[in-house]
């Protein structure tokens, strides 16, 4: 293929016409000599990783082409990841020198146009964002969920890096909003604090951090809200921001509602693993100590090297 192909990235209609999936394709741009000569355009298939957790920025890019080719004959890579913050490949731990990685690398720097890469990173956080909403909350990781245990509420975004805060236009400038939760067992608030963030540079992406951003306590079930703190407000009337935020987003109460669950069901299973553990180990301490030649405790009336000692949970009965 000639190094003068260019490269573009078009989009290929979804059952959910809101869902287009994109395509990155090399298309030769230079005329052939004769119509049969054509040469067929190489293309990519796009997806994102499956974490809904994960605060990467990368895309997964297949050439399901390519895995037909020996990797030295292959003009493009058949499996490689694309960061979008950086524009450039992902290169492993392996420094063997490959020349289609590296083609491919230079192409997408120089050739990749910013106006694709910003639509590629629109459609990845509606992605990831889709893909947050729609994993069983029992299949989401919990090992590493913020600490919450001083009564703190946590930010939506705070468990899923990549779960991005809605953002509005209020007086011609963008703001993005973060939600907040109370998730301690037992609480059945329905409140939430949005605060918010003046945007610069990307669309999407949070700007300078200001040290008091404009915030209020919304009740997404009673519609009422209530000022975070009795400092004086400084920066545009809360009020209005939440105005401004609720005609971008007209089912803003159902948003927050749902992100609430999922956070409330993602520290209920931390609780119940956390007193499941604590539970054993009380259980372990005070388990009697059983010897081989004893009754087993399974009430068998055999020796307990006959019965329940090669078993997986031996003694887990204490005798009464």
């Amino acid at each position: 293929m000639s190094m003068q192909a260019k490269l573009e990235l078009v989009w290929i209609p979804h059952d959910a016409p809101a869902r287009a999936e994109p395509r990155l394709r090399v298309q030769p741009s230079d005329p052939p000599a004769a119509p049969q000569e054509a040469e067929a355009p190489t293309e990519f298939v796009i997806s994102i990783c499956g974490s809904p957790r994960c605060g990467c920025s990368t895309i997964h890019l297949e050439n399901p082409a390519a895995k037909a080719v020996e990797p030295e004959s292959r003009i493009f890579p058949a499996d490689i990841w694309l960061d979008l913050e950086t524009k450039s490949l992902v290169r492993g731990s392996d420094a063997t020198p490959d020349p289609a990685f590296e083609r491919f690398d230079d192409m997408v720097r120089t050739r990749f146009t910013d106006a694709d890469l910003q639509a590629l990173r629109g459609w990845f956080f509606a992605e990831k964002l889709h893909l947050i909403h729609t994993t069983p909350v029992s299949e989401i990781e919990i090992h590493d969920l913020p600490d919450v245990t001083s009564g703190l509420m946590v930010g939506f975004i705070d468990v899923f890096p990549r779960g991005l805060a809605f953002s509005c236009t209020f007086e011609d400038e963008l703001w993005a909003v973060s939600d907040q939760y109370c998730v301690q067992p037992g609480c059945t608030c329905s409140e939430t604090v949005l605060s918010f963030l003046p945007l610069h540079d990307r669309p999407g992406l949070p700007g300078a951090t200001i040290r008091e951003p404009p915030a209020l306590r919304y009740n997404y079930l009673t519609h009422k809200t209530r000022p975070l703190s009795d400092r004086p407000a400084h920066g545009p009337d809360r009020t209005d921001l939440l105005g401004a935020l609720k005609a971008a987003f007209p089912k803003l109460d159902g948003y927050l509602q749902f992100r609430h669950l999922i956070l409330q069901s993602l520290y209920v299973r931390k609780e119940i693993e956390r007193a499941t553990s604590q539970t054993s180990s009380i259980l372990t301490s005070i388990r009697p100590k059983i010897g081989r030649n004893d009754p087993c405790p399974c009430g068998s009336g055999r020796k307990f090297k006959h019965c329940c000692l090669n078993k997986v949970n031996p003694a887990s009965r204490i005798p009464g």
